[in-house]
């Protein structure tokens, strides 16, 4: 997969440019501040539809603008030449386009694919879990774009079953409010487990990757990543045991819900255990063991694309380089080597690389060089 071309009006400190892209590595050179991870931005929300960095899409609008509008062009081995357009206004009015055609969100995602590497993914093992499950959702989201609107629909179960939650705090009990409970409990069990058992079935695909990926890095040392959910939910052999298990950890903790007024248990509150030789890695691993799980994990994320795409995405790296040794740099460059075009935003020049060197500054692209 490969982009073409990108084109930024009012997006983050881009107030009209357009550039077309090497099809192997584009080095984003420039002092911090100048709108590298911008540029990165960019493309992910064309990606994801949204951005990588977790904020609101009115903060990615150039000050004093009332929108912003990102286009790219695509070439992809599955789906051919392809259009994508993505645009915010200020009153909250959204328009997404696939070939000048209007579309929904979930249209529009997966079909730029890219795998994003920030200084953030860095820290994985030791993030919180949600970082995690970020990770996890935005692999899966592209992978199968349905999972991105099971997530959105399961968040909006889970709102209103706390919101429920909450009344019971004040009211105690109240025989409307316990079926009204009973509908969101069948509702998020559903949901819930079909959000389980998508990231069951993609893990398992990630982990020998990233395992082999590992052993090659950090020669002697064995990487496993684990999912962890509520007790059965791992063993269960379908959607439907899972939610009956879901089913049963909510009535068991009913008390301490109606209590705390919040959703105690769910895909919400999951998390992966990384662990380094059979030792839980956020804990007792060194950092620079940290580091080359994390690197691990990343790189089988964009195996896994390929492997399920039948071509590369496109990579994205955040100024990560800089985090990793000159052994850890190198064996990441050795891995994109002739295969996913990929973004490297940095404040430093690396190697001979093949591909195309561009300068940034304050909102401005312009090439330097390259091969």
């Amino acid at each position: 997969m490969i982009l073409r071309q990108l084109q930024l009006i009012n997006f983050r400190n881009y107030q009209n440019c357009w550039a077309e892209w090497h099809e192997q590595i584009n080095l984003l050179q420039g002092a911090n501040a100048q709108g590298k991870t911008n540029l990165l931005e960019a493309i992910c929300f064309l990606s994801l539809a949204t951005s990588f960095r977790a904020v609101g899409e009115f903060e990615l609008i150039f000050s004093g603008k009332d929108y912003f509008f990102v286009e790219g062009d695509i070439d992809s081995q599955e789906k051919g030449n392809i259009n994508i357009s993505a645009a915010y206004s200020r009153d909250k009015k959204r328009k997404w386009k696939i070939n000048g055609n209007e579309c929904l969100r979930n249209e529009l995602i997966g079909l730029l694919h890219t795998v994003i590497f920030s200084p953030e993914d860095v820290n994985l093992i030791k993030a919180s879990p949600m970082q995690r499950r970020r990770f996890l959702n935005r692999q899966i989201s592209q992978l199968f774009p349905q999972h991105c609107q099971e997530l959105i629909r399961y968040n909006r179960i889970l709102a209103q079953r706390n919101s429920c939650l909450r009344f019971f705090q004040q009211m105690k009990a109240n025989n409307d409010l316990q079926e009204a409970l009973d509908v969101w409990d069948q509702q998020l069990a559903a949901s819930g487990a079909a959000i389980i058992w998508q990231r069951r079935q993609v893990l398992q695909q990630l982990n020998p990757l990233a395992a082999e990926i590992h052993e090659k890095l950090a020669v002697g040392e064995k990487l496993n990543i684990r999912y962890k959910s509520f007790t059965g939910a791992l063993e269960a052999n379908s959607k439907e045991e899972i939610q009956a298990l879901f089913l049963k950890e909510l009535k068991r903790l009913s008390g301490a819900e109606r209590s705390r007024g919040a959703t105690l248990v769910g895909p919400h509150r999951d998390d992966l255990l990384i662990e380094i030789n059979k030792t839980l890695g956020k804990g007792y691993a060194s950092q620079g063991q940290q580091r080359t799980a994390a690197l691990s994990c990343k790189l089988a994320e964009l195996e896994l694309a390929r492997n399920q795409k039948h071509e590369w995405p496109v990579l994205l790296l955040d100024d990560v380089l800089s985090e990793l040794d000159d052994y850890r740099q190198q064996a990441l460059l050795n891995k994109i080597a002739g295969g996913a075009q990929t973004f490297i935003a940095s404040t430093n020049p690396l190697p001979k690389i093949t591909g195309q060197i561009w300068h940034i500054t304050t909102g401005s692209i312009n090439k330097r060089g390259g091969n």
